[in-house]
């Protein structure tokens, strides 16, 4: 069964020492041995450092384009995967001032002000919603959250 997916987009690529900090944040999360494929709380996911693609490299932010992306992978649906896959993506982004792309737009849905209007939302044309990490955690502590991709 397919789940959902994100990207993380990062205003520098990863240095060695934060490739290493990725390693320990999710082998620490999750016990696995290998980041590319992990458990997580039951849920499987995997995870992927690439150049950002065509349409990551059309964002622009006052200046800030992205240099790598960070793709997060739940392969399953549901609530429980969806609420673990916004917390990794948000705390990827958070340690390295990353932002998070959700490939598609938050009014698909939902229809609360609230997330609509949250400070840390920008819209792409490429790359649908574009998180910050504080706004992704405000987004999955609502009750209608879904991973909307």
């Amino acid at each position: 069964m397919s789940g959902s997916s994100t990207q993380v987009l990062l205003p520098a690529r990863l240095t060695e020492q934060q490739r290493s900090q990725l390693n320990v944040f999710v082998r620490s999360a999750s016990g696995a041995a290998e980041v590319e494929s992990f458990w997580l709380l039951g849920q499987p996911y995997s995870l992927s450092i690439d150049d950002p693609g065509e349409e990551a490299l059309r964002f622009n932010l006052a200046g800030w384009v992205p240099a790598q992306a960070i793709t997060i992978c739940c392969h399953c649906r549901g609530k429980a995967g969806d609420l673990l896959l916004a917390f990794i993506a948000a705390r990827v982004a958070e340690m390295f001032s990353g932002l998070i792309a959700l490939g598609s737009r938050l009014e698909s849905h939902t229809s609360n002000p609230s997330v609509l209007t949250a400070d840390g939302r920008y819209r792409s044309e490429e790359l649908g919603d574009v998180l910050t990490p504080a706004c992704m955690n405000y987004w999955a502590g609502t009750p209608e959250f879904k991973m909307t991709n």
